[in-house]
């Protein structure tokens, strides 16, 4: 079962993922060739400033060089005027109603149209991360800044391909690996995901594209599971 919470953008978003994912001992699984680099960055967990916004968070590496850590979360569901299940948990959560079902469309097209429009958004801010931390005299003109993002899959019950009844990973989708080859100001990327109860980090870092092709699956050819997600006391579940 996965524990319902306030999904209401909080205050601070890196603080309240990492608490989520990392309370209970989890870890992140480094993929290709980014382990070296994963061992590099991994401190910025527990040691970076994460009480912060535009960016989300920033961790020193180095005198001279700094990450920046973004973080945004999406899901498959419908995007009016906001997410689809997080407006459903919303309504639920003032109607106070424990038993009742989450009215959502889960689908691939959604997955990938947030996916997308999150991605492409937070590349355009990268800039004004870097100045902002620069105007706070925590970075200067000569910082060699790394950006990482750290995007994160909310969708109810999580993402599961209906054919092969594995989990969907946002870096091993073949349009979103173009998009990171890209977008030339993202250095890496941290895959969170949860399915059910189970929860899951991968690492990756730019380097590691060639990597990622190898293990590409095709957004056309994913159907997900349409899950109906029941509310049942504190708790979200699959409706029958």
């Amino acid at each position: 079962m996965t524990k319902v919470k306030n999904n209401k953008t909080e205050k601070y978003e890196l603080k309240n993922l990492f608490n989520k994912y990392f309370a209970s001992g989890g870890e992140i699984i480094p993929m290709g060739n980014s382990r070296e680099n994963l061992l590099k960055l991994q401190d910025c967990i527990v040691n970076g400033e994460v009480e912060r916004d535009c960016p989300d968070g920033y961790y020193k590496l180095s005198d001279n060089e700094i990450l920046i850590m973004e973080h945004f979360c999406f899901d498959s569901t419908s995007v009016k005027k906001g997410s689809e299940s997080l407006q459903e948990l919303a309504r639920i959560k003032r109607e106070n109603n424990n038993h009742d079902v989450i009215k959502c469309t889960i689908c691939i097209k959604n997955y990938w149209n947030n996916l997308k429009e999150n991605y492409t958004k937070h590349c355009s801010k990268v800039e004004n991360y870097k100045n902002n931390l620069i105007k706070e005299g925590i970075a200067s003109e000569n910082t060699n800044f790394k950006v990482a993002f750290f995007i994160e899959d909310i969708t109810p019950l999580g993402n599961v391909n209906i054919g092969t009844r594995k989990r969907i990973h946002a870096i091993f989708c073949d349009k979103f690996i173009d998009l990171f080859e890209k977008c030339s100001n993202v250095d890496y990327i941290f895959d969170f995901s949860e399915v059910d109860s189970s929860k899951i980090v991968l690492f990756v870092g730019k380097n590691d594209i060639k990597a990622l092709r190898c293990n590409e699956i095709k957004i056309e050819e994913i159907e997900l599971i349409p899950w109906k997600p029941q509310v049942s006391s504190f708790s979200v579940t699959i409706s029958n």
